[in-house]
């Protein structure tokens, strides 16, 4: 998983810095293996580039997004 994501993640990183538009769903399979890395900020914010870049994911990426923050503002609240 960790190979996949090292390349997935370069091959994203190539598009934008040649400004092309990285196809749908690639920034939200990034978010789903930080996320199953532990890397919930990492996974929030490519999450939250997918609902940037593709209007037509903006209710499905803020519903995941949301319910990660609840679940790291609970975690949080728990450690206090």
């Amino acid at each position: 998983m960790e190979a996949l994501r090292i390349k997935l993640e370069a091959h994203v990183g190539e598009m934008e810095k040649s400004n092309a538009k990285v196809a749908p769903g690639l920034y939200a399979e990034l978010g789903t293996l930080y996320l199953k890395a532990g890397a919930t900020q990492k996974a929030i914010d490519f999450y939250t580039k997918e609902r940037n870049a593709w209007p037509e994911s903006r209710v499905l990426m803020t519903s995941l997004i949301q319910n990660l923050e609840r679940r790291q503002s609970a975690a949080s609240g728990t450690k206090q």
